[in-house]
């Protein structure tokens, strides 16, 4: 028979942020095994490669979350956002801030992590962003490779001014 599930658990929504993370062993969070001992998660050392990394530096135009002036229907098999605007400080450019995760948190009944990232209009002209996505960054057997996990098409455009910063969060959670 076929049941709804609720069952992921706070160790998926932390294990999940570890990847996401993507950095060296001072931003591995701690899950609990299945002897209820507390472990580093992902146990990375500065030797590993990254995987599934979104948390992109300021100035980073090909991974992280970014935004767009495409209004293409969404597709699930979206790979790209459809016009990407790059990073920059004059006109049609935005000037990327790095994409952070926010701590992982209980809340309303669910277990939640952010990623969140601004980005400030330095140019002379508004823009008018119509599309929102989260890049992932991979490095698997010495190959890089970046691949979109989230597009979001918006019903109406966000009028980003001279000198205004737009910043975007995706909320990631399960709820109990």
């Amino acid at each position: 028979r076929k049941v709804k599930g609720n069952s992921f658990v706070s160790n998926f929504i932390k294990a999940l942020y570890g990847l996401m993370y993507g950095d060296a062993c001072d931003d591995a969070i701690e899950l609990t095994d299945i002897n209820g001992n507390s472990k580093w998660y992902p146990a990375l050392d500065y030797q590993t490669y990254p995987i599934f990394r979104v948390t992109a530096e300021e100035g980073e135009d090909k991974y992280g979350i970014l935004y767009g002036t495409g209004t293409k229907a969404f597709d699930v098999n979206d790979y790209k956002l459809e016009s990407p605007i790059p990073h920059g400080d004059a006109d049609n450019q935005l000037h990327y801030y790095s994409t952070d995760l926010l701590a992982v948190e209980v809340k309303d009944n669910r277990v939640q992590y952010g990623i969140q990232r601004p980005a400030t209009n330095n140019g002379s002209a508004t823009i008018n962003v119509t599309e929102i996505g989260l890049i992932a960054f991979d490095v698997t057997h010495y190959d890089e490779l970046w691949f979109l996990i989230i597009r979001d098409v918006l019903d109406t455009a966000i009028t980003v001014n001279p000198n205004q910063t737009i910043t975007a969060t995706y909320t990631i959670y399960t709820t109990f």
